[in-house]
């Protein structure tokens, strides 16, 4: 199990409800904000994940695919790189 990747599952989990809530043009900043907090913490490289945002994808496929499908249906996007901007 990767400890970075258990987190970020646990704190998109924990948004799950409010992404349901809210319309996904106002929870899409969510993910965004909660993804970049993340990689601040864990040392990950911002302009690197800037320049692969499938990354994020790829770490939630393979420690969560439930809860990154959630995520997907929650905000309405095919990705969730593709929500991803700013990075």
């Amino acid at each position: 199990p990767n400890p970075t990747a258990a987190e970020l599952c646990s704190q998109m989990e924990g948004q799950l409800q409010s992404w349901r809530t809210y319309t996904p043009s106002m929870s899409k900043p969510g993910l965004n904000l909660l993804v970049g907090e993340w990689a601040a913490r864990n040392g990950i490289d911002m302009l690197a994940l800037a320049r692969d945002r499938d990354r994020v994808d790829a770490i939630a496929s393979a420690q969560c695919p439930e809860v990154r499908s959630e995520a997907l249906e929650a905000l309405q996007i095919p990705t969730l790189a593709s929500a991803l901007v700013g990075f």
